[in-house]
């Protein structure tokens, strides 16, 4: 019944009775697991993971919060993991650990570093840097992180995530899912009327970020 279901009327429903609302619960704990089974197939990753959002404030959005409420799948997507910089060294630990491999950026190439743990700590000395790339969006850097076809993108914040997730491109991918709850900023317009707002934001990929979503069927 739920799989039929859209975003409002699944919320709708959570709300008739308890057994209801149990059930709803149950079911976006399937739909979460499908998620994240995708980049964490072992239960213990998966469940490493999850300690490591509680234990950090990390937060997953983008494009892998809209398959979540939706229950769809995008395959073109990855895995878009948030954190205060200071705890993005332990996410970044963790999914080498689990054997993600880090590639770095063009950008962080020309820094003639090539190690994660080597740029991540660069950044953390110079984080008032002007950077014209990430401007006003509150973005300390990104960190690429591959394995088995599938990639793990991790955001690190100059202050925190949500600042980040506020300053996205347009309205439609701000929601985000944190260690025990999950969130959407405008709900109504993104998975009802399928609208979004454009926001001015600087630095690149914003139109292509814009293009993205309208390609996926809003109207922004």
């Amino acid at each position: 019944v739920f799989e039929n279901l859209s975003p409002r009327d699944l919320a709708r429903v959570s709300r008739v009775s308890k057994k209801w609302r149990d059930a709803h619960r149950a079911y976006y704990h399937h739909v979460l697991c499908r998620l994240l089974g995708r980049f964490f197939p072992l239960e213990a990753e998966m469940n490493a993971f999850r300690r490591l959002q509680a234990e950090n404030g990390v937060l997953v959005s983008g494009s892998s919060a809209i398959q979540f409420f939706r229950d769809e799948f995008l395959p073109d997507s990855d895995l878009d993991v948030y954190a205060e910089h200071r705890h993005g060294r332990a996410v970044g630990a963790f999914l080498l650990s689990i054997g993600f491999t880090f590639v770095p950026r063009d950008t962080q190439k020309e820094t003639g570093k090539t190690s994660f743990f080597e740029l991540f700590d660069g950044v953390a000395h110079t984080l008032e840097v002007h950077r014209p790339d990430y401007d006003f969006r509150g973005i300390a850097d990104v960190y690429d992180f591959y394995r088995n076809g599938e990639k793990v993108q991790l955001i690190t914040a100059k202050g925190t995530p949500i600042e980040i997730i506020l300053s996205f491109h347009c309205t439609a991918p701000m929601n985000f899912i944190a260690y025990d709850k999950a969130y959407s900023l405008y709900p109504r317009a993104t998975f009802v009327k399928m609208e979004a707002l454009n926001i001015t934001t600087n630095g690149s990929g914003q139109e292509l970020g814009r293009q993205k979503y309208a390609d996926r069927g809003w109207k922004l």
